[in-house]
């Protein structure tokens, strides 16, 4: 019968766990800065859907009111 060595883990390496939750951190306070900002984003939207469906009924507008199309 032979025993065969258990695999362990390499040792961590401090600077790399601090870079690791360095990151994480910097990645959870721009998610966070992306939620709170939400409200402006759905606003943005809103006015850019109703540009959007002002400028679609321009031309039956503009025609209605007796203009010349180009």
């Amino acid at each position: 019968m032979s025993r065969h060595k258990r695999w362990m883990p390499p040792e961590h390496d401090p600077a790399e766990q601090e870079k690791a939750r360095s990151a994480i951190a910097a990645a959870v306070r721009r998610l966070n800065s992306v939620i709170a900002r939400q409200s402006e984003v759905d606003q943005a939207a809103k006015t850019q859907r109703r540009i959007s469906s002002e400028n679609h009924l321009a031309p039956n507008i503009a025609s209605a009111l007796g203009a010349n199309r180009d």
